[in-house]
C-alpha cells in the first residue's frame, strides 16, 4: 500500500469518530444522571435511618418521661425543654439541612408495638420508638422516570430504655 493511500484513508476517519461520539454521548450522560439520582436516594435513606437511630439513642440516654409526641408537615421541633423536643432536635441534626416531613416518638411496652405512656415506662423493660419520614424529588429526568416526581421514604428505630 502506498503512503499516499494510507494518508488519504486516515484523513477520512475523523468524521467517523465524531459520529460515534454523537451516538454514545447521550447514553453516557443518561447513565451519569441516573447514578447521580440513585446516589442521592441512597444518601437520603442512609441519613433517614441515622436520624431515627440518633433520636432513639437520645431518648434512652436522657430523660424520656415526656418523650411521646409528633411533628408533621415539615414543622420545626418544639422550642420547649421537653424530652420530645430534644429527641426531635437530635433526629433533625443528622440530616444536614434536609427537612423532615414528620417525626413521631412513642414509648412501647417491652419490644412490642403496643404504645404506652412514657411516664410509666420502665428502664430496662420498655422501649422507645422513633419514626421519621421525608419526601425526595429526583434531580434529573432519568430519576423522575424511574423513581417518580416525588417519593416519600420512611425509617424507624426502636431501642430498649
Amino acid at each position: 500500500m502506498s503512503e499516499r493511500s494510507v494518508t488519504r484513508r486516515m484523513r477520512g476517519d475523523g468524521g467517523a469518530a465524531v459520529v460515534e461520539a454523537a451516538f454514545a454521548m447521550p447514553l453516557v450522560l443518561s447513565l451519569v444522571m441516573a447514578l447521580i439520582d440513585f446516589g442521592f436516594v441512597e444518601l437520603k435513606t442512609s441519613q433517614l435511618s441515622s436520624a431515627a437511630r440518633d433520636g432513639a439513642r437520645k431518648g434512652i440516654v436522657t430523660s424520656y418521661t415526656t418523650a411521646a409526641g409528633s411533628v408533621s408537615g415539615g414543622a420545626a421541633c418544639p422550642s420547649t425543654s421537653s424530652d420530645f423536643a430534644s429527641i426531635c432536635t437530635a433526629a433533625r441534626s443528622r440530616l444536614a439541612g434536609t427537612s423532615l416531613d414528620s417525626i413521631t416518638v412513642q414509648c412501647r411496652q417491652g419490644i412490642s408495638t403496643t404504645p404506652m405512656a412514657c411516664g410509666s415506662a420502665v428502664r430496662g423493660v420498655d422501649s422507645i420508638y422513633v419514626s421519621v419520614s421525608l419526601t425526595h424529588s429526583p434531580l434529573t429526568i432519568i430519576g423522575r422516570t424511574f423513581i417518580g416526581n416525588t417519593k416519600t421514604y420512611f425509617s424507624s428505630a426502636q431501642m430498649m430504655l
